[in-house]
């Protein structure tokens, strides 16, 4: 019990480390038991080139530019513990190869792919979220990264903001069209 109380101290420690200052502000609001106001919105990232991240970054100017707390990351850079603590996830996700997760998503897939084994129901139920994906349709697996990150929000019963973006590489506007008419 002590060897486990003490390692997730450390958890915690670590945690509020790594949180950026506004963060930190409303993780430490939520333990004094304070309100914390403005809509959050967490955009999360797969990608191999770089497309994706750059897609993401600018949905969270957006979004701060509208008024909401917005934050910014890679999947791999995500606990699947701590989605629950998410109101809002805009998922933006690349498609690597034949249909394989990108690099910065590859270690988040591994943990959820095992956690939706075991996975209490409902357990996004408080989330809401959306999902494009970025791919080619020259390939027999496109967008299938984000049908898979789509597939695992809907099975732990979040809240579904809109239908799946399919954005292709082999549209004249490469996925601008698409991003354009998925966007929130």
């Amino acid at each position: 019990d002590a060897m486990v109380e003490g390692a997730n101290t450390r958890h915690e420690t670590r945690k509020r480390r790594a949180m950026n200052d506004e963060d930190l502000l409303e993780y430490l609001k939520k333990m004094m038991g304070e309100q914390v106001t403005g809509e959050r919105v967490t955009v999360l990232y797969g990608s191999d080139t770089g497309n994706s991240e750059l897609v993401a970054k600018n949905f969270q100017f957006e979004m701060k530019r509208r008024g909401m707390k917005a934050k910014c990351m890679a999947l791999n850079d995500v606990e699947i513990g701590d989605l629950q603590s998410e109101s809002k996830i805009l998922a933006i996700v690349a498609t690597a190869g034949q249909g394989e997760m990108p690099k910065s998503a590859v270690r988040f897939w591994d943990q959820m792919e095992s956690f939706l084994e075991t996975a209490p129901e409902g357990y996004l139920k408080d989330t809401k979220f959306a999902v494009f994906g970025m791919g080619d349709s020259s390939y027999v697996f496109f967008n299938e990264a984000a049908k898979k990150i789509d597939m695992a929000f809907e099975k732990l019963g979040a809240e579904r903001i809109q239908d799946m973006g399919l954005g292709d590489d082999q549209h004249p506007a490469r996925f601008d069209t698409e991003l354009e008419e998925w966007s929130p």
